[in-house]
């Protein structure tokens, strides 16, 4: 079933091709669970699960398709060197229960990330607020002081240079 598929790997990655014939209209989405991914089209026509002998990140992984092949560069969440890409000796049963456990996994992931980047949009919101705030308040300021400097000039064109200090409230 899984015979076409070739991977690669190094201590902290692993490269996974996976051939995927599709037509040219349909567009290609890839998931990746912690242990196993998921290749589809928008359709669901087209549908390829690998499950994998490791667990991986569900983050910074990268993927291209080209030439009826999908190519995902997955990072492992433990260095070291696997003995199989897929995993050996597992019921369906078993790998079921893996499979609803890294969906749920991932789907806790996602709403972290959903949370954190609330948090940092309302972050960066409050503080162009606070720097808006105290540009109002120097530009506020800086009318204050140009009124001042006008009443003083004013002042001191109407009685003379030596009586502007005198009359200038402070």
């Amino acid at each position: 079933m899984n015979n076409d598929i070739e991977w690669e790997q190094d201590m902290s990655s692993v490269t996974v091709r996976v051939p995927v014939k599709r037509s040219a209209a349909e567009k290609i989405s890839l998931t990746v669970y912690s242990c196993f991914i998921k290749i589809s089209t928008v359709d669901n026509s087209v549908s390829r699960t690998v499950d994998l002998s490791e667990p991986v990140r569900m983050d910074g992984y990268t993927w291209s398709y080209s030439n009826g092949e999908v190519v995902a560069k997955l990072l492992k969440t433990k260095v070291g060197i696997w003995s199989s890409l897929m995993p050996r000796d597992v019921t369906k049963s078993c790998l079921r229960e893996l499979r609803e456990h890294a969906i749920k996994e991932l789907e806790s992931f996602n709403e972290q990330v959903a949370r954190k980047k609330t948090q940092r949009q309302n972050s960066m919101v409050k503080q162009s607020s606070e720097i808006r705030w105290q540009l109002e308040k120097e530009q506020r300021e800086g009318l204050v002081q140009m009124k001042e400097k006008e009443k003083s000039d004013a002042i001191e064109c109407i009685l003379g240079p030596d009586t502007a200090d005198s009359v200038t409230p402070k």
